[in-house]
């Protein structure tokens, strides 16, 4: 039996983010483990036609990969008996717990193989979508992703599917949560939770890395599936939520006499975006880069802000009234745990360039509160990405 081999299960229609997301666990695995395996859950799904369009990885995205990985496409359940003959893999679990995952989920029990997820990202574990009124895409959303995560929890129960055995996280208000969880009579998804420091701090940065040339903007598209599926504004609403953001973009830049950029989720259209933001530079796949040499950040929801908290970077948290009514928003539970400077694009915005600043910089000191409770910072120079890694080499292998 071949042992030392991780799988990490994962839909090849989304691994550029995937990639991006845990690279350095990625990366470290192929040195610290003699298999290291990406198998492709797309056609194993329900509905997989769904995917069909997706499911090969392009040559660009495959050089990115550490050489040593290898890629597995299996057409069905037969062909991933195939490739377990001989094998007894660790798997990384990342497929979710959509209906539409469910005959691997079911398979993997069978199976009886050690599954894993990961998640120490180090981000607010909150919604992101607070609904102002009930909509069709919003009752599409709870069948579609709400009411599956309960099933799946009867699943476990009732042993038709496996708990996972750990899960790695980094946010210490979940890990309590988890313990007294655990003391009730019905089984959690997890058996274990365990706690390691953010991937955030898999790298550490010199100082005269950090620079502060720009402005950068981390955008949020409402017209991403994600975002269609509990919203719905149409054209104009965006047209004008675009038009304000740009306003304040633009009187940014003038204020500070700083260039303004755009990063965007290695998902969203490049096109669409540009055509969006005229005159501005809008890059994928750099974000980290472009927040270590930024002066300024500003943001709606995005977990790419986490490099930035880490970075004592100046942050100010958006806000729109063309967003859900203009209600709570993720970027509002950001400013309310750091203390971040708000601001409402909606409205006619004065900036006085002293005390607007100060009021920015007032706010890093509170970053370091945030760091210990969501992302499990300490002193030591272990990184989480290298505490999972050791876990699994001493526990399955």
């Amino acid at each position: 039996m071949k042992k030392d081999t991780i799988v990490f299960l994962t839909a090849f229609s989304g691994i550029n983010s995937f990639y991006s997301l845990q690279k350095s666990l990625i990366n470290l695995a192929s040195i610290k483990f003699k298999n290291v395996y990406f198998i492709n859950s797309d056609y194993l799904k329900l509905f997989s036609e769904e995917y069909a369009e997706k499911r090969k990885i392009s040559k660009k995205i495959l050089d990115s990969f550490p050489r040593k990985i290898k890629f597995f496409n299996p057409r069905s359940f037969k062909d991933l008996d195939n490739f377990l003959i001989n094998k007894k893999p660790v798997i990384i679990n990342n497929i979710g717990r959509g209906f539409d995952v469910y005959p691997i989920l079911f398979y993997l029990k069978k199976k009886n193989l050690p599954q894993l997820l990961i998640g120490h990202v180090g981000n607010i574990q909150g919604s992101t979508y607070y609904w102002h009124k009930i909509n069709l895409n919003i009752i599409k959303y709870f069948f579609s992703a709400i009411l599956p995560r309960w099933i799946t929890r009867i699943m476990v129960i009732m042993g038709i599917f496996a708990q996972i055995d750990v899960r790695f996280i980094s946010n210490k208000k979940i890990y309590k949560g988890f313990l007294k969880q655990k003391n009730n009579f019905f089984p959690t998804y997890y058996k274990k939770l365990f706690l390691v420091k953010s991937k955030m701090f898999d790298e550490n940065l010199r100082k005269k890395d950090i620079k502060e040339k720009y402005i950068l903007h981390l955008d949020q598209d409402p017209d991403y599936r994600a975002m269609k599926i509990v919203s719905i504004l149409d054209k104009e609403l965006i047209k004008r939520h675009y038009k304000n953001l740009n306003k304040f973009l633009k009187l940014l830049s003038k204020t500070y006499k700083k260039r303004v950029i755009i990063s965007i989720h290695p998902l969203y259209s490049q096109k669409k975006t540009e055509k969006r933001f005229k005159g501005l530079r809008v890059i994928k796949m750099k974000t980290n880069e472009l927040i270590e040499k930024s002066f300024l950040i500003t943001f709606f929801d995005s977990s790419a802000i986490l490099h930035a908290i880490k970075l004592k970077k100046k942050i100010i948290s958006l806000r729109s009234d063309l967003f859900y009514g203009g209600k709570k928003y993720n970027s509002d539970l950001y400013a309310n745990l750091i203390g971040t400077k708000k601001v409402n694009i909606s409205q006619n915005l004065d900036i006085d360039k002293t005390k607007f600043l100060q009021e920015v910089k007032s706010k890093i000191k509170n970053y370091d509160k945030y760091l210990k409770t969501y992302a499990s910072f300490d002193n030591t120079t272990v990184t989480g990405s290298e505490k999972i890694i050791d876990y699994i080499k001493k526990k399955y292998f």
